[in-house]
């Protein structure tokens, strides 16, 4: 039976709940693929959640050690990143990686590559 509306939220019992009137509640599902759905959901959110604390703590790491590098220091540390990424990319080719995926590793690549560069003039 499909329910196209929700009339009661709808909770994966992890916390993570469908409220009526949300979006996700005009979504047709069997009401018993709706748990399943939310856990799925729960999981993406919880990685996203990661990875955004995992960048918070390097864009940091990186704006405090850059304070005390020398222009020898970043130098190498450029080479070494623009030889590193090259190889990544390289090796990520032949799989299953979105053109999203590489224009934002090549983004992400330049930012800290001119975070380099500015800091030595």
């Amino acid at each position: 039976m499909t329910n196209a509306h929700c009339a009661a939220p709808i909770s994966d019992g992890g916390g993570f709940v469908i409220a009526p009137g949300d979006r996700a509640g005009d979504i047709d599902l069997p009401s018993e693929a709706r748990p399943a759905l939310l856990r799925s959901l729960r999981a993406y959110a919880d990685a996203v959640s990661h990875l955004g604390a995992r960048t918070t703590v390097l864009s940091r790491f990186l704006d405090a050690a850059l304070a005390h590098l020398t222009l020898p220091q970043r130098e190498a540390i450029a080479a070494s990143l623009r030889h590193a990424m090259q190889e990544a990319i390289a090796q990520a080719d032949g799989g299953n990686q979105s053109v999203m995926h590489y224009t934002a590793l090549r983004n992400y690549t330049d930012t800290v590559l001119e975070l380099l560069e500015n800091r030595s003039n």
